[in-house]
């Protein structure tokens, strides 16, 4: 695991900051009404969206310097140190999982295994990642593996979930 993330006050570029908004929009109407948790808070880019829409809201985060400083400039929302392998929370805590931007830093067979034990039955888990097929993708420092969507939706079906794909590039066929 590591602990790399972007740190608030940094530059990030005007078409990078929109993807990053959609994702957040998507995740909070997700999240509306819902018992949701965040995987990978980061430095609360977006958690704000998603904890006002959520009916309750907690936040699981592996860096230990950003949820010091969660926890320093906020007191209304529940953010916790931990490991997105091993979450400490109940069977069936949750009705919605937002991992945005994170997931290619995790083993997804495990945290995928873990996904499904603290969702409830109807539960959703929402993430968004890089597709490796898209032309010009490189492989940012730190990650483990970026998968194509086919790959993806193999690995999604045999883990027990439904599968939807959105996105802005190529478009595939689920076959």
């Amino acid at each position: 695991m590591h602990e790399f993330t972007e740190k608030v006050g940094e530059l990030i570029p005007l078409d990078e900051h929109q993807i990053i908004k959609h994702r957040y929009q998507v995740a909070s109407k997700l999240s509306k009404g819902k018992v949701a948790l965040e995987v990978g808070v980061g430095q609360e880019f977006g958690m704000q969206s998603i904890a006002k829409s959520a009916s309750k809201y907690v936040g699981i985060e592996y860096s230990r310097e950003n949820v010091a400083y969660l926890n320093q400039v906020q007191s209304k929302y529940i953010i916790i140190h931990g490991d997105a392998h091993t979450m400490p929370f109940n069977d069936s805590d949750f009705q919605i999982i937002n991992a945005l931007a994170m997931i290619y830093y995790l083993d997804m067979e495990i945290f995928l295994k873990e996904a499904r034990r603290v969702l409830n039955i109807d539960g959703t888990l929402f993430f968004c990642t890089s597709n490796k097929d898209v032309p010009g993708f490189v492989k940012p420092p730190f990650t483990t593996t970026y998968y194509s969507i086919p790959e993806l939706n193999n690995l999604l079906l045999q883990n027990g979930f439904e599968t939807e794909f959105y996105g802005s590039f190529t478009k595939y066929e689920q076959s």
